[in-house]
């Protein structure tokens, strides 16, 4: 696993920049860059980061390690990706609508402005 990786996937998903979640963690952006490149970093850190992106710090059992490429991984394994997975494509389909919402509000204000100009002229 990868650290920084998983901060920036997360981020992502919560559709947060770097200085973004810097700001949520009351955090210097380039500290947290630091953070992201470096593997020995404090558990009350990493619970902050995660707590900021609405995730949990776990031990994962080596038996669940995907990583492994010696054995062919186990339903229970595949199973845990595929829910991963599906949490995430819902998590990313969720900003979406929410950019498509507020995106649409901001087209029905243009229209009812334009409208009311209409009427004015």
């Amino acid at each position: 696993m990868n650290l920084g990786k998983e901060i920036l996937h997360h981020s992502q998903i919560k559709g947060l920049t770097n200085n973004e979640l810097a700001e949520k963690l009351s955090m210097d952006a380039g500290n947290l860059s630091k953070i992201k490149s470096n593997s020995n970093v404090r558990l009350n850190t990493l619970n902050r980061i995660a707590d900021a992106l609405d995730c949990e710090v776990q031990l994962v059992p080596k038996a669940y390690s995907l990583t492994d490429t010696s054995t062919e991984p186990t339903d229970a394994q595949l199973n845990m990706v595929m829910e991963d997975a599906i949490s995430d494509v819902n998590a990313q389909n969720q900003i979406w609508i929410d950019k498509w919402d507020k995106f649409n509000k901001h087209i029905m204000q243009c229209m009812e402005e334009c409208a009311e100009y209409g009427k004015q002229s």
